[in-house]
């Protein structure tokens, strides 16, 4: 017994030594000065504004080339976007109707179009030339302002009423609309570029481009008047 006893104090001691030791090492978990991995973290661009940057770019390469092929009147350069499917021509009046000339709407055959670009849709009437239409305008797309639309077309549904009314729901309560070109960015990714002569939807020129899984093609060419 007086072996033990004299044991005692001994125990203690490393109890007490086993004790601190855990303390030290918990305190090490929590400590702020403690060493952690301090590379920092990478920080990537948002796909989203990647993605709209690509698209911006490719709008503009489809602008410049529909302004590109009515400059130099090229067939052949229309064929290279055009949708296979036609190209659906409208021309409609807002005033005068009947005294201004022939109302216009057509599904253009690509493997037929006239080389120059000049089109006899009305008998009687000076034949349509789509260099004459779109001459006038800004066409440096940095300059065009790009508005986003809830709106999409129908493309099954391409007939004159229905592009006409998606034109007016994408112009929406703005009537009063300078002289300028913009870019209408619909729902599904597709877009309209419309020339505007300072009468909102009135004397307005209008190219309408289907999105694709990786381009577009061109589906409608609209003048209004």
């Amino acid at each position: 017994m007086k072996v033990i006893l004299r044991y005692i104090p001994l125990i203690i001691i490393l109890l007490s030594i086993l004790l601190l030791s855990g303390c030290v090492q918990d305190n090490s978990n929590t400590n702020p000065n403690s060493v952690v991995n301090s590379e920092p973290a990478k920080i990537e661009s948002s796909p989203n504004k990647q993605e709209a940057n690509n698209s911006s770019e490719l709008i503009k390469e489809y602008v410049d080339r529909f302004y590109k092929f009515i400059d130099i009147q090229s067939s052949d350069m229309l064929k290279q976007f055009a949708s296979k499917e036609g190209i659906v021509f409208i021309r409609t009046f807002i005033s005068g109707f009947g005294t201004k000339g022939g109302e216009i709407s057509e599904t253009l055959d690509v493997t037929k179009l006239p080389s120059d670009l000049i089109f006899n849709f009305v008998k009687n009437e000076e034949p349509v030339s789509l260099k004459t239409e779109y001459e006038h305008g800004n066409k440096d797309f940095s300059k065009m302002k790009l508005v986003k639309s809830s709106e999409k077309f129908d493309w099954g549904l391409l007939i004159k009423p229905e592009i006409l009314n998606i034109f007016g729901k994408v112009i929406g309560n703005e009537k009063e609309i300078g002289e300028e070109t913009r870019v209408y960015i619909l729902n599904d990714g597709s877009f309209c570029l419309a020339q505007f002569a300072g009468s909102g939807l009135q004397y307005s020129r209008w190219a309408v481009f289907q999105k694709t899984e990786e381009s577009f093609v061109l589906r409608v060419i609209a003048i209004i008047n």
